[in-house]
């Protein structure tokens, strides 16, 4: 049996979003009406993550926000991989970088969670996702989003401490996959505080809904939190965080596809690497990283390895 997908215009995907925020709308009234003792309210209020609609009873959260990012570059705007790439045609750049919505909450219990971001300007879906997070050691979430692995490629471009990423994100990024992840905390506030995620994933990047092999991607990340904290997910320490956070962890990953890399547009290939076919390239990482923030401070480092 093959499943084709069919992809909506972007003024079609619009409305599709808006009407399932209509709709969502539309089941609290009905369950506000159907309870009316006691009665139920929707406060709204806007917040760090958008406009907020939320139940008396908070068995419903909605919250949704758009950012737009805009990018003006002249000479040029490129993005040099080889020598020859320094002296590409040059031409003024001006261009919408970044156009998303984003919509998040919980639906029926604070406990089921779910989020899913849109990028409108190139009529992409990123992020869809639910989460089951009822316990703090044990939480599950399945969709697609950017794999947890290294926190530079996790951390949101609007949290970067620098305007790009770093040159290590292009080859060892694994970025937006499918699948399914276990994750939690464990020991929290003491000297073993722990943190950890085991990912099983389709291996074929943002967009693939199946596996080409087989043969599935394995991921798995163990983040010590030294002094008892999470360290933040941003770049830089704009909120002069006055108690210091610090991490250690491990991460390695192991795929077999047609890809040597992965983005945002979905599997790619490195330099040097043809474009493969099912079940070519056998690709595992490792990587050890390191962060820390106090008072206005931060660091960040990864050390990566990447077989073939």
């Amino acid at each position: 049996m093959q499943t084709r997908f069919l992809k909506l215009p972007s003024h079609l995907t619009i409305k599709a979003l808006l009407t399932f925020m209509l709709i969502w709308a539309n089941a609290m009234s009905q369950d506000i009406k159907q309870d009316s003792i006691p009665s139920k309210k929707i406060a709204i209020e806007y917040t760090s993550k958008g406009l907020q609609f939320k139940t008396s009873d908070n068995k419903h959260l909605l919250q949704i926000e758009s950012r737009l990012q805009f990018r003006f570059a002249t000479p040029g705007d490129q993005n040099p991989l080889t020598y020859d790439d320094f002296y590409a045609t040059k031409k003024t750049v001006f261009k919408i970088n970044r156009a998303r919505l984003k919509v998040g909450g919980h639906a029926f219990n604070p406990d089921l969670k779910y989020y899913f971001e849109y990028e409108l300007s190139q009529s992409n879906l990123l992020d869809f996702r639910v989460m089951f997070e009822k316990w703090k050691g044990f939480k599950i979430k399945v969709g697609q989003w950017k794999t947890y692995y290294n926190r530079e490629r996790i951390i949101s471009s609007g949290k970067q401490q620098m305007v790009d990423r770093s040159i290590i994100t292009r080859p060892f990024t694994i970025d937006r996959q499918q699948g399914v992840s276990f994750f939690g905390r464990l020991f929290e506030a003491s000297p073993a505080d722990l943190t950890y995620h085991l990912s099983l994933l389709t291996g074929t990047g943002r967009g693939s809904t199946e596996n080409d092999d087989n043969k599935l991607m394995y991921v798995g990340r163990l983040q010590w939190n030294i002094l008892g904290r999470e360290v933040s997910m941003s770049g830089s320490d704009l909120d002069f965080v006055e108690k210091p956070e610090a991490l250690l962890a491990i991460a390695t990953a192991s795929n077999t596809s047609p890809y040597t890399r992965f983005s945002q547009s979905g599997g790619g290939q490195l330099e040097g690497f043809d474009q493969g076919i099912a079940g070519q390239y056998k690709v595992d990482q490792f990587m050890i990283e390191t962060a820390f923030k106090y008072k206005g401070f931060s660091w960040q480092s990864e050390l990566h390895r990447k077989a073939y």
